[in-house]
């Protein structure tokens, strides 16, 4: 890479950032107009694929404008998360863990169930997002696991942490948003550094 490309690359990832980050955490806002926020036997696969669609829409209007695939990731998203909702795992990403009152309980099955989901939704987002601009797509699966993980865990522990204070189910949905607020923030980072770190290099 040229070092003149280096501001132009730096923009270029801190708008797609920005922008995926907000349509991450909007289409979580939006997926709970359409259903609501439950434990693991009251939402199965039409909630995850709801819940997926309408998340992998919003991020794959923004894949659109950097033309990366964005038809593909919403069916992949959808796909994913309807696996997810019909398999032992569920839609996690909707869960409201009730019965796990310990907050070091909802740290441990956090990082376990966010390891699950994350790698599921990144196999599925990986065919998505394969192209010949990129060797290190197969990354994602990885990458979205971990981040996963992470989100997950320190979602279920601050919605956890603020019902035992003050004992109102929104405490969760807190949690809930907080969890895809860092999913989103976290896979833009790895999205911005696998896909355009690369097209920008072939551009020397």
């Amino acid at each position: 890479m040229k070092i003149n490309a280096y501001p132009r690359f730096r923009q270029t990832r801190c708008c797609f950032l920005i922008s995926w980050t907000a349509a991450t955490v909007a289409g979580f806002l939006v997926s709970l107009s359409l259903f609501a926020i439950g434990e693991r036997p009251d939402l199965g696969g039409w909630q995850g694929v709801l819940g997926g669609g309408a998340i992998g829409l919003f991020q794959g209007l923004v894949l659109m404008r950097y033309r990366l695939g964005g038809k593909r990731w919403m069916l992949a998203n959808a796909i994913a998360w309807g696996i997810a909702g019909i398999s032992p795992i569920g839609v996690v990403g909707w869960f409201a863990p009730e019965h796990l009152t310990a907050l070091s309980s909802r740290l441990v099955y956090g990082i376990i169930e966010g390891l699950k989901i994350g790698a599921i939704a990144g196999f599925f987002q990986w065919l998505a997002m394969r192209n010949p601009r990129t060797n290190l797509s197969a990354l994602w699966i990885l990458l979205n696991a971990l981040i996963w993980g992470i989100a997950l865990a320190l979602g279920w522990v601050v919605g956890g942490e603020l019902r035992q204070v003050t004992n109102l189910f929104l405490s969760e949905a807190i949690g809930l948003t907080i969890a895809w607020t860092i999913v989103g923030f976290l896979t833009g980072i790895a999205l911005s550094l696998l896909c355009f770190l690369p097209s920008m290099a072939a551009n020397d």
